[in-house]
């Protein structure tokens, strides 16, 4: 489900990607789009404002001496000049419908002839010293009014063209009509220049008409707009198009790995059911002893196999969703290694498979930190597929090695090695951790199993901050290398995990002996269970079929009545976390101090927690393990007696 998970949000990164991908490609594309508009139309308006300068150009005539009598005049001359008026008169005859702003005649003097100087009252806002030299003489000037006649310029727009611009003067060198783009104190104009040529056939100057940049900005925006629009709408159609078939594909993966899961899931769990209830049946018209010995052991490794397979589901769904937690805690490294080989051996001898311990250089005796539940769970998943997947009469090695230490830190490294069928080199790069893998279906056939022990163990030694590697060969055996760190620990080992088992059960006994246990218990079968296995150890067990009913048998009962209490979680009337808040908060002496502890199918870790943030002193989960239950009952009990 982890892998799932990855592959989840390695596609919500892809898409991500794709989308802002999609959003820049849209921006350049909006940008590059914008520009080429806006070229495209301001070059439109510039051949139209040469166009304009031609037309009225065509229509003005001048000669050599108008352009002589103009050079010699002064400003305030200029301004009244006849010559002047005659170009507003044909100015006036044409139909200017574009925005027109100016129309002049410019022209260049020579360095000796130049002779107009900034005056006083005009050298400060124009941006000239007052007495400078102007290179440049409009030797015609008119404005369009509002209402498109021509009008007198003043001196302020006068004063506007006295120094001629790169482009200008390129301009005048080449004789020739082009169109240019300005900016100054009064504004953006588009300007068209048609070369000038006087009656006698020499150059006089270029005729300017100035555009109102208004007129191609709103265009351009307007334009822009429509082209920002279109871009906007195909983007969004084409990433909801995407978005849309990449989910119907996401969903139809999903829909097809939770019909794969639950195929997997309903086969084998109805599988061990089927032994259950057929031995079950069986036993029920047997009389012989050694049958239903040899029956029931048959529906407990039934029952044992569905307890994992259950448990392989629920792990899946907690790493998946990130929620498990370690529980690190100083254990005897020979005694996790004895447990993994008393829980396999068996299994390895009904097919006929040798398991061999090999420990190089480790210290059996040496004490570690460690989950010892998830570090048992990953080597008997491994040793479980090594058996599944190898032959009767193979070989199957547990090599163990310390490959050298840091301080406290302690380096090992396990090797299940084994004589099986092997797997693929492709099959182990892609999809050997994945949920629900197997190679064939030849192979999930005659092995069976859902295909969820690897993934866990994977995530579990990620979790564990360790590394896992796979060596196979098909027909010859596979390796699995995992590596993982241990702080070590110096402490002294309890005496109930380094005494002889029949001492271990004369110490529980000893202690669970004559004790009084409240079970808050609301299922009958499980609270019978419950009870004959506590009845073993001369236990006298009081049951109450709710929370509500076992916080009134408590509060009933003199202080000092019950030893401790065993308490599900889900009940009707009043669940057990309830029940033991309710139990914590009475005013009498043993309410506070008696251990409370949860007897559950609720085993996720919030659901732990929970328990204890309810005041429960520990957790036991449902199936009970019976000699869990009385080492953990015989701990608690044990504390109470101490505070």
């Amino acid at each position: 489900m982890n892998r799932e998970k990855n592959h989840r949000n390695k596609n919500r990164k892809h898409i991500w990607i794709l989308t802002v991908t999609l959003i820049l490609i849209a921006g350049i594309g909006l940008f590059g789009g914008s520009k080429f508009i806006s070229d495209q139309l301001l070059q439109a308006n510039k051949n139209m404002a040469v166009d304009f300068a031609l037309l009225v150009k065509n229509n003005f005539q001048i000669t050599d001496a108008e352009v002589a009598y103009m050079k010699s005049l002064t400003f305030n001359e200029m301004e009244v000049d006849s010559i002047n008026k005659r170009l507003m008169d044909v100015g006036n005859g044409i139909a200017f419908n574009a925005g027109i702003r100016n129309v002049y005649l410019l022209a260049e003097l020579s360095q000796e002839d130049m002779k107009y100087i900034a005056e006083h009252d005009y050298a400060d806002f124009f941006g000239y010293d007052e007495g400078t030299a102007l290179d440049g003489i409009w030797l015609l000037n008119g404005k369009i009014d509002d209402n498109g006649r021509f009008e007198v310029a003043q001196r302020e727009d006068i004063y506007r063209y006295t120094h001629l611009t790169d482009t200008q003067r390129r301009g005048l060198r080449e004789q020739a009509a082009f169109g240019d783009y300005s900016q100054d104190a009064w504004g953006n104009f588009i300007t068209g220049y048609a070369p000038v040529y006087t009656a006698e056939g020499h150059f006089a100057g270029l005729l300017g008409i100035d555009m109102d940049i208004d007129l191609y900005q709103t265009r351009a925006k307007r334009m822009i707009t429509v082209l920002m629009m279109v871009f906007s709408v195909t983007l969004l159609a084409l990433v909801v198009v995407f978005l849309y078939f990449h989910f119907q594909n996401m969903r139809l993966k999903e829909s097809r790995l939770y019909f794969d899961f639950y195929s997997r899931m309903s086969h084998d769990m109805r599988t061990p059911m089927n032994g259950i209830l057929g031995m079950a049946e069986i036993s029920m018209q047997e009389n012989d002893v050694d049958t239903l010995h040899h029956n029931f052991s048959r529906i407990r490794e039934s029952g044992q196999y569905m307890l994992r397979l259950i448990n392989d589901t629920l792990d899946i769904q907690t790493l998946d969703a990130g929620k498990l937690k370690l529980s690190y805690r100083a254990v005897r490294f020979g005694d996790v290694v004895q447990d993994i080989s008393l829980m396999m051996k068996s299994s390895a001898e009904e097919k006929r498979i040798q398991l061999i311990l090999c420990n190089h250089n480790i210290d059996m005796d040496s004490m570690l930190y460690a989950d010892t539940l998830r570090l048992q769970q990953i080597f008997i998943n491994l040793i479980s597929n090594a058996i599944k997947f190898t032959p009767e009469n193979g070989t199957i090695q547990f090599y163990m090695e310390c490959t050298g230490t840091d301080g406290k830190i302690s380096h090992y490294c396990f090797r299940v090695k084994d004589t099986g069928i092997g797997m693929s080199e492709e099959f182990i790069k892609q999809h050997l951790f994945q949920p629900f893998a197997q190679e064939q279906n030849s192979v999930t056939t005659q092995y069976g199993g859902p295909g969820l022990g690897l993934s866990i163990v994977k995530n579990l030694i990620d979790l564990m901050g360790g590394r896992i590697r796979v060596e196979s060969v098909q027909g010859e055996g596979t390796t699995v290398i995992v590596s993982l760190d241990f702080e070590m620990a110096e402490v002294t080992p309890a005496i109930s995990e380094t005494d002889s088992g029949e001492e271990q059960k004369t110490e529980l006994w000893n202690i669970l002996c004559h004790k009084h246990i409240l079970l808050c218990e609301d299922q009958p079968l499980n609270a019978e269970i419950t009870t004959v296995l506590l009845e073993k150890h001369d236990c006298h067990v009081t049951v109450a079929q709710n929370g509500r009913d076992g916080l009134e048998l408590f509060q009933k009962e003199e202080a000092g009545t019950f030893d401790l209490i065993l308490m599900d979680i889900r009940m009707p009337v009043m669940d057990g976390v309830t029940a033991t808040r309710e139990i914590r908060a009475l005013k009498r002496t043993d309410a506070a101090r008696i251990p409370i502890i949860a007897l559950t199918a609720n085993t996720y870790a919030e659901d732990i927690q929970n328990c204890l943030d309810a005041g429960m002193n520990g957790h036991i989960a449902k199936p009970v393990d019976p000699q869990l239950m009385y080492q953990v009952i015989a701990e608690k009990l044990q504390e109470s007696t101490q505070e």
